[in-house]
């Protein structure tokens, strides 16, 4: 019986740990302003990446994808991350 209540209380916590988490499949980038966004489409596998480039508080410009939803909600000078938050 306390064998039982142990795994419970271990799968309540992956279950909990899981729906926490983001359901981004992409890390998130620095913290920074948008300085430029590009689309590119691979035409052999007509897969698409989004990127942003956005110059940090230190003065470097950081390159890196995410999802469509960000692109879109991302324009030029929008502060990153707070232009994600729907």
């Amino acid at each position: 019986m306390n064998t039982a209540r142990g795994m419970t209380a271990v799968v309540l916590t992956g279950v909990a740990v899981l729906t926490a988490t983001s359901c981004d499949p992409y890390p998130a980038g620095p913290a920074g302003q948008v300085q430029s966004r590009e689309q590119k489409h691979d035409p052999a596998t007509h897969a698409q990446r989004f990127e942003l480039t956005v110059k940090t508080p230190h003065g470097s410009a950081r390159t890196f994808q995410v999802t469509v939803d960000d692109y879109d909600a991302c324009r030029a000078n929008a502060a990153y991350p707070a232009c994600t938050q729907r």
